[in-house]
């Protein structure tokens, strides 16, 4: 009660949820930061323009709410590019993350 305004997930597809979420909170693909640990989440990402953060298996989410809250993300040489044609945003994480960083 009260914890969760939506809950998505199986069967659809990524891509669509993540759509669905957008049009459901009225957010646009620049306001949106996808963070995800697959290749699915990335095409999820590039599909709806959004910006991608790929973290690996293990990664403490605790530094990247940091990081948002800090301003910790810069354009660097370990980018994952979302927005596909140069639309969107290259993000990589410049925080501590143990062995787990993007």
């Amino acid at each position: 009660d009260g914890y969760f305004r939506g809950v998505f997930g199986f069967p659809r597809k990524k891509p669509d949820t993540l759509r669905e979420i957008m049009q459901r909170e009225n957010a646009a693909s620049g306001q949106v930061l996808v963070v995800g640990d697959g290749e699915s989440d990335r095409r999820s990402a590039m599909e709806n323009r959004c910006p991608f953060v790929h973290v690996a298996p293990g990664f403490r989410f605790a530094d990247l709410a940091r990081a948002l809250e800090n301003g910790g993300w810069e354009t660097g040489d370990h980018v994952v590019p979302a927005g596909g044609a140069g639309r969107g945003r290259d993000l990589t994480f410049s925080g501590s993350s143990g062995d787990g960083s993007a």
